[in-house]
């Protein structure tokens, strides 16, 4: 085959393949020119599925609640909340939950939390006595437990003192995770999400490849290398006419 018809042939075959990326690079590089005219910075978008793929994660599996009568203790995304409210972040998860007069007493695996029942933060601490992770919390006539290890602790009247006791499992009755319901969701995953992502910043990644992630960078790179072979390769078949 002739130079000349394989290098056409292969030029219009690249040239099909850089169609689509040559459409992405102008579309988003004409829309980021035009970022404060369109107001691309103040324009959020709260779409679940793009938030996920930039790990700005909502309510998933992993989270659970308690009930405790009319009120909903929940845990996700590393926070503790009181019905919709937020309480404290930063935490790894929730082991259990219990009513105790006008207090809710939780537990993660490092502390015990005291909160009122609007959602405030009473005191959050680890009673020395315990030595090691709590697992489950529970309650048995009026009294909270704590289950740490084989080991059984009830606390007193205001959940601040907590000895160990000698009883058996089946005397507690330990507070059961379920998923959380679904009125609270909404309230919870604007929370958990903010106010979702700026435009602009979207609109770039499309432009760098980042949205595809690290892959996504090298496809542009390779991108941009088709392009300047195209470049050539149109610059040689034309050539030759222009002579």
């Amino acid at each position: 085959m002739p130079t000349a018809r394989w290098v056409r042939i292969w030029h219009r075959r690249l040239g099909l393949t850089a169609a689509a990326f040559v459409l992405l690079l102008s579309v988003t590089g004409i829309l980021l020119n035009h970022t404060s005219s369109l107001d691309l910075d103040n324009r959020n978008i709260e779409t679940a599925w793009i938030l996920d793929w930039y790990g700005i994660a909502g309510i998933d599996e992993t989270a659970r609640a308690f009930e405790l009568g009319d009120l909903t203790v929940s845990w996700a995304g590393g926070w503790l909340f009181v019905g919709e409210t937020p309480l404290i972040g930063s935490v790894g998860t929730l082991q259990g939950a219990v009513a105790l007069d006008d207090l809710i007493v939780l537990s993660t695996p490092r502390e015990i939390v005291l909160a009122t029942k609007e959602g405030e933060l009473v005191e959050r601490f680890l009673p020395v006595a315990f030595g090691g992770e709590i697992t489950s919390l529970g309650s048995s006539d009026g009294r909270v437990a704590a289950r740490v290890g084989g080991k059984i602790f009830a606390a007193n009247e205001d959940g601040s003192v907590w000895k160990l006791i000698q009883t058996s499992d089946e005397a507690i009755s330990w507070s059961v995770g379920a998923p959380i319901p679904s009125e609270l969701v909404p309230a919870m995953n604007a929370h958990l999400r903010g106010e979702g992502l700026p435009l602009y910043r979207i609109i770039l990644d499309l432009h760098s490849g980042k949205f595809f992630g690290n892959l996504g960078v090298w496809i542009m790179d390779g991108a941009a290398v088709l392009l300047l072979i195209l470049s050539i390769s149109g610059i040689w078949i034309w050539w030759p006419r222009a002579s």
